[in-house]
């Protein structure tokens, strides 16, 4: 498996090229939940795009890597839609 984590933008990318998984990290400190900062104008037109704030967990075993993206959100910003510590997005890499 090969991942490569990558961070500066500022939201959640993940893209996929050539057997490699590019990771962009969020921000787990911005704000702004809704949107995906200006990720076309950073040239990121493909993959799997989320917006902040929030973390990922990395799980590794023998058999599979796990890969979650964790939300944050202020106590104040927690409603039905928006879940501190909800998983947003989750995928796994197989040796």
């Amino acid at each position: 498996m090969n991942i490569f984590f990558h961070d500066h933008d500022h939201f959640f990318v993940k893209q996929d090229l050539d057997g490699v998984v590019y990771q962009l990290v969020p921000q787990p400190s911005h704000h702004n939940y809704k949107r995906a900062g200006q990720a076309t104008d950073y040239g990121y037109i493909t993959g799997n795009i989320l917006p902040n704030s929030g973390h990922l967990r990395v799980h590794v075993s023998d058999t599979k890597t796990k890969v979650d993206y964790i939300r944050a959100y202020l106590s104040e910003n927690d409603n039905n839609e928006r879940i501190n510590a909800a998983t947003a997005y989750t995928y796994a890499l197989l040796p």
